[in-house]
């Protein structure tokens, strides 16, 4: 039985429709639910009491969808008609197609608290063996320095020339609309700007910026009215640079790592109020990754570790001394069991989240910059500072494309929602589509 005010979450991957979402329950099957003149909990014939299984599935994989109790009696009451004839029946019965509605959340409601469930692999997905370039950009007025994809699918934003932030067409190949132009945003010779988050919704972008004189700023913009907010001013100088940044799963926090190895957590809704900092980093914070599940924070820095945090507790859960030299991008499986973490030190390292063992190592001669999983978790992708492309089969670790395709260091790489697209940024200022064939 599930108890009031929770329901069961779970991932359905590579079904013959596609990713699927359920957030289900538990509940007794009831006499007056299929209109007998009994009442009460309905037995077999063996006296034993009947539970049912019900919910709602989302097509696509949601993590962040708002249900409430409601939500579920609504599902509830659209299946009781079929419900009954079911009782009815002497005979086998055939599945019943339900009807699509739309999720209606009124007033101050509030949401079901998430058990979530194991992801199940529905089958055994082969990846892609065949992946081409489609499309290289004409250059940018200067280097790309991150890339954020849309939970659409459709569009990306595009951070680059030190404080330019655009919305950019993927299918039209087109700049479509203008974040941040500021001609008076400075950033140092030889500093990498903070890299873009786009939040779970796609209602939110957050970056760093420095402005005259050397304020280092946070800001996030709502998307659909371009308004940015100031949440926090860290202070002037190299130490408090923002080196990395992301959203937490319920897009109200957002995580900067600073060069002085410290990590913020800010409000993402209201200026200057720090949530909390997690203090344990000698070398600045290079990068982060989010286990959207679990609620796990992994943070690398310039000096090779690695520590994972509990995001509701803020409390560290392991040290990880991964890597020789700078960690300079970190990922999680989507089932949270693995994290991926790529260095200077020409690796790629594989780690059990549960444990902290590393389970694997890729060499390569160049310095990996960015890695990045596939949302479906079957393949993971890499770029270099040589500017070469890389994806990779996650069960085999065997390499399905390779392609010389920039110029110069891979800054930023980024998988479509469907897994079927990889987009690449450069210092060389072009971005680059892969895709399956």
């Amino acid at each position: 039985m599930t108890e009031q005010g929770t329901a069961l979450y779970r991932e359905i991957h590579n079904s013959k429709v596609g990713d699927l979402t359920l957030v289900f329950r538990v509940v007794e099957a009831l006499a007056e639910d299929i209109g007998i003149s009994s009442s009460g909990v309905l037995k077999d014939l063996f006296g034993r009491e009947i539970y049912l299984i019900e919910g709602i599935v989302l097509q696509g994989i949601v993590p962040n969808i708002l249900t409430t109790a409601k939500n579920l009696e609504e599902a509830h009451k659209r299946i009781l008609g079929d419900y009954r004839k079911f009782w009815e029946a002497e005979d086998s019965f055939s599945t019943v197609a339900s009807e699509p509605f739309t999720l209606q959340i009124q007033g101050e409601e509030t949401g079901l608290e998430y058990i979530k469930l194991k992801p199940h692999i529905a089958a055994t997905k082969v990846a892609a063996t065949k992946w081409q370039c489609v499309y290289k950009s004409e250059h940018f007025e200067g280097e790309i320095h991150s890339i954020a994809i849309f939970p659409n699918g459709k569009d990306i934003a595009i951070r680059y020339s030190d404080w330019k932030i655009i919305i950019w067409d993927l299918q039209n190949r087109r700049e479509v609309d203008k974040i941040s132009q500021l001609s008076f945003l400075t950033t140092p010779i030889g500093e990498h700007p903070t890299p873009i988050a786009i939040d779970p919704t796609g209602h939110l972008l957050t970056t760093a910026i420095i402005e005259i004189p050397e304020q280092n700023k946070v800001k996030v913009w709502e998307l659909n009215t371009k308004e940015s907010k100031e949440i926090a001013n860290l202070g002037t100088g190299l130490t408090h640079r923002v080196k990395s940044i992301a959203f937490t799963p319920d897009s109200r926090t957002v995580i900067v790592g600073s060069a002085d190895g410290r990590i913020k957590l800010l409000d993402a809704r209201e200026e200057g109020l720090e949530i909390g900092t997690l203090l344990s980093h000698t070398g600045q914070v290079k990068c982060l990754a989010v286990d959207f599940n679990n609620w796990l924070l992994a943070s690398g820095d310039g000096k090779g570790e690695i520590r994972l945090w509990n995001l509701r507790t803020q409390e560290k859960v392991r040290v990880i001394k991964s890597h020789s030299r700078p960690v300079n991008s970190l990922a999680f499986s989507p089932d949270g069991q693995t994290l991926i973490s790529a260095s200077d030190d020409h690796t790629i390292r594989f780690w059990d989240v549960k444990t902290g063992e590393e389970s694997n190592v890729l060499k390569f001669t160049y310095g990996i910059t960015s890695v990045v999983f596939s949302p479906n978790g079957t393949l993971f992708a890499s770029g270099d500072d040589g500017g070469n492309i890389q994806i990779w089969d996650f069960q085999s670790k065997k390499e399905v494309f390779k392609e010389y395709l920039h110029a110069n260091a891979v800054n930023s790489v980024v998988f479509s929602p469907d897994s079927s697209t990889l987009i690449s940024g450069s210092k060389d200022s072009r971005i680059a589509v892969c895709q399956q064939v």
